[in-house]
Protein backbone atom coordinates (compact mmCIF):
# COMPACT_ATOMS: atom_id res chain seq x y z
CA UNK A 1 0.00 0.00 0.00
CA UNK A 2 2.69 2.43 0.68
CA UNK A 3 4.21 2.07 -2.45
CA UNK A 4 1.33 2.48 -4.41
CA UNK A 5 0.63 5.85 -2.11
CA UNK A 6 4.26 7.12 -2.59
CA UNK A 7 4.90 5.64 -6.40
CA UNK A 8 1.54 8.07 -6.99
CA UNK A 9 3.45 10.99 -4.90
CA UNK A 10 5.47 11.06 -7.04
CA UNK A 11 13.76 33.15 -6.12
CA UNK A 12 17.25 39.16 -8.24
CA UNK A 13 18.61 41.59 -7.44
CA UNK A 14 16.49 44.49 -6.34
CA UNK A 15 18.54 47.53 -6.97
CA UNK A 16 17.55 50.58 -4.78
CA UNK A 17 18.09 53.39 -6.61
CA UNK A 18 17.08 56.66 -4.94
CA UNK A 19 17.21 60.37 -5.20
CA UNK A 20 19.83 60.25 -1.99
CA UNK A 21 21.97 58.23 -4.10
CA UNK A 22 25.34 59.99 -5.25
CA UNK A 23 26.15 59.00 -8.68
CA UNK A 24 29.86 59.51 -9.63
CA UNK A 25 29.74 61.58 -12.57
CA UNK A 26 27.18 64.28 -10.35
CA UNK A 27 28.35 67.80 -9.88
CA UNK A 28 31.07 68.94 -7.49
CA UNK A 29 31.31 72.41 -6.26
CA UNK A 30 32.21 74.25 -3.25
CA UNK A 31 30.01 76.95 -1.14
CA UNK A 32 31.11 79.49 -3.68
CA UNK A 33 28.52 79.48 -6.26
CA UNK A 34 26.16 77.54 -8.54
CA UNK A 35 25.91 75.85 -12.10
CA UNK A 36 29.35 78.57 -13.02
CA UNK A 37 31.95 77.34 -16.18
CA UNK A 38 31.44 73.96 -15.13
CA UNK A 39 35.18 73.52 -13.38
CA UNK A 40 36.34 69.58 -13.70
CA UNK A 41 38.09 67.71 -11.42
CA UNK A 42 40.57 65.06 -12.68
CA UNK A 43 42.66 62.46 -12.35
CA UNK A 44 44.55 62.39 -15.71
CA UNK A 45 42.06 62.15 -18.14
CA UNK A 46 39.02 60.66 -16.12
CA UNK A 47 36.60 63.22 -15.65
CA UNK A 48 35.63 62.41 -11.79
CA UNK A 49 32.92 65.62 -10.78
CA UNK A 50 31.42 68.67 -12.39
CA UNK A 51 30.91 72.15 -10.44
CA UNK A 52 27.45 72.23 -9.41
CA UNK A 53 25.71 73.89 -6.30
CA UNK A 54 26.34 72.46 -3.00
CA UNK A 55 29.44 70.30 -3.93
CA UNK A 56 32.66 69.77 -2.52
CA UNK A 57 35.78 68.10 -3.69
CA UNK A 58 38.62 66.56 -1.26
CA UNK A 59 41.90 65.74 -2.42
CA UNK A 60 44.26 64.60 -0.13
CA UNK A 61 46.99 65.77 -2.30
CA UNK A 62 46.03 68.68 -4.33
CA UNK A 63 43.82 70.23 -1.90
CA UNK A 64 44.69 72.91 0.69
CA UNK A 65 42.11 73.02 3.78
CA UNK A 66 43.23 76.77 4.28
CA UNK A 67 42.45 77.97 1.05
CA UNK A 68 40.26 75.45 -0.51
CA UNK A 69 36.95 76.80 -1.28
CA UNK A 70 35.74 73.01 -2.30
CA UNK A 71 35.30 73.78 -5.88
CA UNK A 72 37.20 71.20 -8.68
CA UNK A 73 40.24 74.07 -9.04
CA UNK A 74 40.29 74.70 -5.41
CA UNK A 75 39.65 70.99 -3.54
CA UNK A 76 39.84 70.31 0.44
CA UNK A 77 42.42 68.31 1.91
CA UNK A 78 40.28 66.31 4.30
CA UNK A 79 37.00 65.02 4.53
CA UNK A 80 36.19 67.06 7.94
CA UNK A 81 37.10 70.01 6.27
CA UNK A 82 34.02 69.62 3.39
CA UNK A 83 31.64 68.69 6.10
CA UNK A 84 32.41 72.29 7.74
CA UNK A 85 32.17 73.73 4.30
CA UNK A 86 28.86 72.13 3.98
CA UNK A 87 27.31 72.58 7.11
CA UNK A 88 28.46 75.98 7.17
CA UNK A 89 26.36 76.27 3.83
CA UNK A 90 22.96 75.05 5.68
CA UNK A 91 24.02 71.39 4.51
CA UNK A 92 22.11 68.93 2.01
CA UNK A 93 25.26 68.52 0.03
CA UNK A 94 27.42 65.88 -1.85
CA UNK A 95 31.24 65.38 -1.27
CA UNK A 96 33.59 63.72 -3.77
CA UNK A 97 36.94 62.03 -2.04
CA UNK A 98 39.92 61.74 -4.59
CA UNK A 99 41.56 57.90 -3.76
CA UNK A 100 43.92 57.84 -1.24
CA UNK A 101 43.99 57.76 2.84
CA UNK A 102 42.53 59.96 4.91
CA UNK A 103 43.55 59.61 8.50
CA UNK A 104 44.70 61.90 11.19
CA UNK A 105 48.10 62.27 10.40
CA UNK A 106 46.42 64.07 7.07
CA UNK A 107 44.15 66.31 10.06
CA UNK A 108 41.28 64.24 9.42
CA UNK A 109 39.09 65.50 13.04
CA UNK A 110 37.30 61.98 14.58
CA UNK A 111 34.42 61.23 14.51
CA UNK A 112 33.47 62.69 11.22
CA UNK A 113 29.92 63.37 11.54
CA UNK A 114 27.42 63.97 8.99
CA UNK A 115 24.26 66.02 9.86
CA UNK A 116 21.96 68.25 7.29
CA UNK A 117 21.61 65.62 4.43
CA UNK A 118 25.61 65.25 3.45
CA UNK A 119 26.45 62.47 1.26
CA UNK A 120 29.60 61.46 0.67
CA UNK A 121 31.23 59.51 -2.57
CA UNK A 122 34.35 57.93 -3.28
CA UNK A 123 35.66 58.13 -6.44
CA UNK A 124 38.40 55.31 -6.21
CA UNK A 125 38.09 52.31 -7.82
CA UNK A 126 39.32 48.66 -7.18
CA UNK A 127 42.89 49.57 -7.64
CA UNK A 128 43.15 52.95 -5.75
CA UNK A 129 40.73 53.20 -2.91
CA UNK A 130 38.99 55.99 -0.76
CA UNK A 131 40.28 54.65 2.97
CA UNK A 132 38.82 56.59 6.01
CA UNK A 133 41.29 55.88 9.00
CA UNK A 134 40.90 56.60 12.46
CA UNK A 135 38.42 57.28 15.56
CA UNK A 136 37.20 59.95 17.31
CA UNK A 137 35.26 59.88 20.71
CA UNK A 138 31.66 60.40 20.50
CA UNK A 139 28.00 60.50 22.58
CA UNK A 140 25.08 58.68 21.22
CA UNK A 141 21.38 59.45 21.23
CA UNK A 142 21.13 56.63 23.89
CA UNK A 143 24.09 58.23 25.92
CA UNK A 144 26.36 55.85 25.18
CA UNK A 145 30.27 57.13 24.52
CA UNK A 146 32.23 54.82 22.02
CA UNK A 147 35.62 55.86 19.58
CA UNK A 148 33.74 56.08 16.18
CA UNK A 149 35.16 56.81 12.92
CA UNK A 150 31.87 58.16 10.87
CA UNK A 151 28.66 59.09 12.90
CA UNK A 152 25.57 59.32 10.35
CA UNK A 153 22.67 61.08 11.41
CA UNK A 154 19.55 61.77 8.91
CA UNK A 155 18.91 61.99 5.54
CA UNK A 156 22.51 60.92 4.53
CA UNK A 157 24.23 58.10 1.25
CA UNK A 158 27.89 57.00 1.62
CA UNK A 159 29.42 54.61 -1.25
CA UNK A 160 32.49 53.87 -2.62
CA UNK A 161 34.12 54.40 0.99
CA UNK A 162 36.86 51.54 3.06
CA UNK A 163 36.07 52.52 6.61
CA UNK A 164 38.38 51.27 9.26
CA UNK A 165 38.68 51.93 12.99
CA UNK A 166 40.90 48.96 15.08
CA UNK A 167 39.71 50.91 18.25
CA UNK A 168 35.67 50.79 18.30
CA UNK A 169 32.85 51.48 15.41
CA UNK A 170 33.40 52.01 12.03
CA UNK A 171 30.10 53.69 11.40
CA UNK A 172 27.57 54.82 13.65
CA UNK A 173 24.11 55.30 12.48
CA UNK A 174 22.71 57.13 15.07
CA UNK A 175 19.63 58.43 13.99
CA UNK A 176 18.67 57.96 10.25
CA UNK A 177 16.05 57.92 8.19
CA UNK A 178 14.41 55.27 5.77
CA UNK A 179 16.37 56.88 2.71
CA UNK A 180 19.51 56.91 4.51
CA UNK A 181 21.65 54.61 2.43
CA UNK A 182 24.88 52.90 2.80
CA UNK A 183 25.90 51.85 -0.34
CA UNK A 184 28.97 49.92 -2.01
CA UNK A 185 31.39 50.55 0.52
CA UNK A 186 34.30 48.37 2.44
CA UNK A 187 33.83 48.15 6.05
CA UNK A 188 36.81 46.59 7.46
CA UNK A 189 39.19 45.61 10.14
CA UNK A 190 37.05 47.41 12.91
CA UNK A 191 35.46 46.05 16.78
CA UNK A 192 32.36 46.42 15.56
CA UNK A 193 31.77 47.33 11.52
CA UNK A 194 28.22 49.05 10.95
CA UNK A 195 26.62 49.76 14.31
CA UNK A 196 22.64 51.16 13.84
CA UNK A 197 21.26 52.98 17.25
CA UNK A 198 18.24 54.71 15.69
CA UNK A 199 14.66 54.28 14.92
CA UNK A 200 14.98 54.50 11.23
CA UNK A 201 14.81 52.46 8.10
CA UNK A 202 17.96 53.02 6.70
CA UNK A 203 19.61 50.70 3.49
CA UNK A 204 22.77 48.75 3.51
CA UNK A 205 23.54 47.13 0.48
CA UNK A 206 26.08 46.14 -1.75
CA UNK A 207 29.11 46.30 1.01
CA UNK A 208 31.62 44.22 1.83
CA UNK A 209 31.92 43.76 5.75
CA UNK A 210 35.30 41.84 6.89
CA UNK A 211 37.61 41.05 9.15
CA UNK A 212 35.57 43.03 11.85
CA UNK A 213 34.54 41.77 15.24
CA UNK A 214 30.97 42.45 14.23
CA UNK A 215 30.31 43.10 10.83
CA UNK A 216 26.69 44.72 11.11
CA UNK A 217 25.14 45.26 14.86
CA UNK A 218 21.86 46.84 15.26
CA UNK A 219 19.89 48.12 19.02
CA UNK A 220 16.99 49.86 19.38
CA UNK A 221 13.68 49.75 17.19
CA UNK A 222 15.55 50.12 13.57
CA UNK A 223 14.40 48.28 11.05
CA UNK A 224 17.21 48.54 8.55
CA UNK A 225 16.95 46.89 5.16
CA UNK A 226 20.16 44.93 4.21
CA UNK A 227 20.11 43.31 0.43
CA UNK A 228 23.69 42.07 -1.45
CA UNK A 229 25.86 42.48 1.01
CA UNK A 230 29.18 40.36 1.98
CA UNK A 231 29.66 39.41 5.17
CA UNK A 232 32.26 37.47 5.76
CA UNK A 233 35.44 36.40 7.66
CA UNK A 234 34.21 38.41 11.14
CA UNK A 235 33.55 37.29 14.47
CA UNK A 236 29.87 37.51 14.41
CA UNK A 237 28.34 38.57 10.65
CA UNK A 238 25.26 40.01 12.49
CA UNK A 239 24.59 40.58 15.75
CA UNK A 240 19.96 41.86 16.22
CA UNK A 241 19.56 43.50 19.74
CA UNK A 242 17.32 42.51 22.17
CA UNK A 243 14.39 44.96 20.63
CA UNK A 244 15.83 45.11 17.17
CA UNK A 245 14.27 44.12 13.98
CA UNK A 246 16.25 43.56 10.73
CA UNK A 247 15.00 42.96 6.90
CA UNK A 248 17.49 40.08 5.52
CA UNK A 249 15.10 39.72 2.67
CA UNK A 250 11.70 38.63 2.18
CA UNK A 251 9.33 36.24 0.39
CA UNK A 252 9.63 37.64 -3.31
CA UNK A 253 12.24 39.83 -2.46
CA UNK A 254 15.00 38.03 -1.17
CA UNK A 255 18.41 39.94 0.48
CA UNK A 256 20.64 38.29 -1.73
CA UNK A 257 23.52 38.44 1.36
CA UNK A 258 26.43 36.62 1.89
CA UNK A 259 26.58 35.70 5.05
CA UNK A 260 30.08 33.27 5.50
CA UNK A 261 32.94 32.16 7.21
CA UNK A 262 32.37 34.28 10.22
CA UNK A 263 33.94 32.34 13.12
CA UNK A 264 31.38 32.33 15.64
CA UNK A 265 28.65 32.75 13.86
CA UNK A 266 26.94 34.40 10.68
CA UNK A 267 23.72 35.96 12.16
CA UNK A 268 23.03 35.80 16.03
CA UNK A 269 19.89 37.15 17.31
CA UNK A 270 19.01 38.20 20.91
CA UNK A 271 15.93 39.69 19.57
CA UNK A 272 11.93 39.06 20.88
CA UNK A 273 11.06 39.40 17.49
CA UNK A 274 10.16 37.19 14.34
CA UNK A 275 13.74 38.30 11.34
CA UNK A 276 12.63 37.31 7.94
CA UNK A 277 16.29 36.09 6.58
CA UNK A 278 14.85 35.00 3.00
CA UNK A 279 16.91 34.46 0.00
CA UNK A 280 20.48 34.59 1.30
CA UNK A 281 23.54 32.82 0.77
CA UNK A 282 24.80 31.13 3.85
CA UNK A 283 27.88 28.10 4.95
CA UNK A 284 25.78 25.50 4.08
CA UNK A 285 22.11 25.03 1.85
CA UNK A 286 19.74 26.50 4.01
CA UNK A 287 17.48 23.12 3.86
CA UNK A 288 20.63 21.22 5.82
CA UNK A 289 21.33 23.39 8.88
CA UNK A 290 19.04 24.56 12.10
CA UNK A 291 19.62 27.30 14.15
CA UNK A 292 21.58 26.69 17.52
CA UNK A 293 21.04 28.37 20.39
CA UNK A 294 24.89 29.50 21.14
CA UNK A 295 26.59 31.49 18.81
CA UNK A 296 29.85 29.43 18.01
CA UNK A 297 32.01 27.16 16.47
CA UNK A 298 30.93 28.90 13.23
CA UNK A 299 27.22 28.47 13.06
CA UNK A 300 25.06 29.48 10.60
CA UNK A 301 22.12 30.94 12.82
CA UNK A 302 21.92 31.33 16.78
CA UNK A 303 18.61 32.58 18.65
CA UNK A 304 18.85 33.80 22.24
CA UNK A 305 15.69 35.85 22.46
CA UNK A 306 12.05 34.61 21.82
CA UNK A 307 11.84 35.67 17.88
CA UNK A 308 12.70 33.22 15.47
CA UNK A 309 14.60 33.62 12.07
CA UNK A 310 12.67 33.09 9.14
CA UNK A 311 15.78 31.40 6.53
CA UNK A 312 14.23 28.97 4.62
CA UNK A 313 11.56 29.07 1.40
CA UNK A 314 8.40 30.08 2.03
CA UNK A 315 5.79 28.25 -0.15
CA UNK A 316 3.12 29.88 -1.84
CA UNK A 317 -0.32 29.04 -0.04
CA UNK A 318 -2.30 30.52 -3.27
CA UNK A 319 -3.54 27.24 -4.88
CA UNK A 320 -3.83 23.26 -4.22
CA UNK A 321 -0.57 21.71 -5.06
CA UNK A 322 -2.31 20.01 -7.86
CA UNK A 323 -4.55 22.84 -9.72
CA UNK A 324 -7.63 20.24 -10.60
CA UNK A 325 -7.91 18.71 -7.45
CA UNK A 326 -10.54 19.37 -4.74
CA UNK A 327 -8.58 21.87 -1.98
CA UNK A 328 -7.97 20.23 1.06
CA UNK A 329 -8.25 22.88 3.97
CA UNK A 330 -5.88 22.25 6.81
CA UNK A 331 -6.05 23.57 9.90
CA UNK A 332 -3.17 22.88 12.25
CA UNK A 333 -0.12 23.25 11.93
CA UNK A 334 -1.39 26.50 9.95
CA UNK A 335 0.61 28.00 7.19
CA UNK A 336 3.72 29.74 8.99
CA UNK A 337 2.65 28.42 12.22
CA UNK A 338 5.69 28.45 14.75
CA UNK A 339 4.34 25.26 17.04
CA UNK A 340 5.46 24.36 20.58
CA UNK A 341 7.29 21.04 20.80
CA UNK A 342 7.94 18.80 17.78
CA UNK A 343 6.17 16.31 17.05
CA UNK A 344 2.82 18.22 15.90
CA UNK A 345 -0.42 16.73 16.04
CA UNK A 346 -2.21 17.36 12.15
CA UNK A 347 -5.87 18.31 11.45
CA UNK A 348 -7.51 18.76 8.10
CA UNK A 349 -10.90 18.25 6.85
CA UNK A 350 -11.60 14.91 5.70
CA UNK A 351 -11.46 14.38 2.02
CA UNK A 352 -13.45 11.24 2.89
CA UNK A 353 -11.19 9.29 0.05
CA UNK A 354 -10.46 5.86 0.77
CA UNK A 355 -6.38 6.53 -0.20
CA UNK A 356 -4.84 9.51 1.49
CA UNK A 357 -1.68 10.42 2.77
CA UNK A 358 0.27 13.08 4.89
CA UNK A 359 3.79 13.87 4.57
CA UNK A 360 6.32 15.86 6.36
CA UNK A 361 9.44 17.26 4.76
CA UNK A 362 12.68 18.76 5.08
CA UNK A 363 12.33 20.75 2.00
CA UNK A 364 9.84 22.38 -0.51
CA UNK A 365 7.98 20.05 -2.50
CA UNK A 366 8.81 19.78 -5.77
CA UNK A 367 6.38 18.73 -8.68
CA UNK A 368 7.35 17.60 -12.10
CA UNK A 369 5.00 16.48 -14.50
CA UNK A 370 2.15 15.84 -11.85
CA UNK A 371 3.82 13.35 -9.64
CA UNK A 372 6.37 14.72 -6.30
CA UNK A 373 9.43 14.40 -7.47
CA UNK A 374 11.46 14.53 -3.91
CA UNK A 375 9.78 12.02 -2.15
CA UNK A 376 13.63 11.45 -0.39
CA UNK A 377 13.41 14.74 1.45
CA UNK A 378 9.78 13.37 3.35
CA UNK A 379 10.74 12.81 6.79
CA UNK A 380 7.51 11.48 8.62
CA UNK A 381 4.70 9.88 6.78
CA UNK A 382 1.32 8.73 7.52
CA UNK A 383 -1.06 7.10 5.04
CA UNK A 384 -5.09 5.43 5.19
CA UNK A 385 -3.24 2.25 4.91
CA UNK A 386 -1.67 2.00 7.98
CA UNK A 387 -5.11 1.93 10.05
CA UNK A 388 -3.58 3.88 13.31
CA UNK A 389 -5.73 7.11 13.07
CA UNK A 390 -8.80 8.36 11.24
CA UNK A 391 -8.29 11.34 8.09
CA UNK A 392 -8.23 14.94 9.20
CA UNK A 393 -7.33 14.35 13.00
CA UNK A 394 -3.42 12.19 12.99
CA UNK A 395 -1.59 12.30 16.23
CA UNK A 396 2.23 12.68 15.09
CA UNK A 397 2.91 9.65 16.78
CA UNK A 398 0.60 7.28 14.65
CA UNK A 399 2.56 8.06 11.81
CA UNK A 400 5.72 6.57 10.70
CA UNK A 401 9.71 8.37 9.96
CA UNK A 402 11.57 7.83 6.83
CA UNK A 403 14.87 6.26 7.00
CA UNK A 404 17.66 8.00 4.92
CA UNK A 405 15.13 9.67 2.50
CA UNK A 406 13.77 5.94 1.20
CA UNK A 407 10.52 5.83 1.90
CA UNK A 408 10.10 2.33 1.47
CA UNK A 409 12.43 2.07 4.64
CA UNK A 410 10.61 3.09 7.75
CA UNK A 411 10.65 2.98 11.59
CA UNK A 412 8.58 4.56 15.00
CA UNK A 413 8.68 8.32 14.41
CA UNK A 414 11.24 10.71 15.68
CA UNK A 415 10.72 13.93 17.10
CA UNK A 416 11.39 16.85 14.18
CA UNK A 417 14.64 18.60 14.58
CA UNK A 418 14.07 22.23 16.63
CA UNK A 419 15.19 25.66 14.56
CA UNK A 420 13.68 24.99 11.11
CA UNK A 421 11.04 24.95 9.02
CA UNK A 422 8.99 21.79 7.78
CA UNK A 423 7.24 21.50 4.70
CA UNK A 424 3.70 19.49 4.70
CA UNK A 425 0.75 18.28 2.66
CA UNK A 426 -1.85 15.90 2.29
CA UNK A 427 -2.98 14.11 -0.87
CA UNK A 428 -6.48 11.93 -1.88
CA UNK A 429 -6.90 9.57 -4.85
CA UNK A 430 -9.74 8.06 -6.31
CA UNK A 431 -10.39 4.38 -5.28
CA UNK A 432 -8.64 3.06 -7.79
CA UNK A 433 -5.51 5.07 -6.65
CA UNK A 434 -4.69 6.28 -10.30
CA UNK A 435 -6.18 10.24 -9.99
CA UNK A 436 -5.44 12.97 -7.45
CA UNK A 437 -8.77 14.20 -6.55
CA UNK A 438 -8.03 16.20 -3.62
CA UNK A 439 -4.70 18.04 -2.36
CA UNK A 440 -3.98 20.66 0.28
CA UNK A 441 -2.16 23.84 -0.34
CA UNK A 442 1.56 24.06 0.04
CA UNK A 443 2.16 24.17 3.89
CA UNK A 444 5.17 25.12 5.89
CA UNK A 445 5.51 25.54 10.05
CA UNK A 446 8.55 26.58 11.70
CA UNK A 447 9.78 24.25 15.04
CA UNK A 448 11.16 26.78 17.29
Amino acid sequence: MVNLLINNLSRRLLLLASAGLVLILQACDGAGGGGGSQQKFKSGDEVLCIDEAKSYCVDWVNGDDETGTGRSDSPVKTISQAVNLANANEGNAKIYVKPGLYNEALGEQFPIILDNSISIEGLGDASEEVILSGSGEHTSTTSITRQVALVVNGSNSISNIQIENSVEVGVLLDSTKEDMVLDGNSVVKNSTGILIEGTGSPIISNNVLSDNGVGLSMFGSDDPRVYSNDINTNSIGIRVGVSSEINLGIKNNGGSNKILGNSQCDLLSESSKDISALGNIWDINEFEFSIQDVCGSGANIATSGSGTVNYQFIPSNTFPLFTSSITIEISSPAFGEKITGNQPNLLWTPSKQPLVVAAILNHPVVLKAGRIANPDKIVWLWHSGLGTANEGDVNFSQGVSIIGGDINKTEPPKALDSGRSYYWYIMAWDTEGKAVTHSSHHNYFTVP
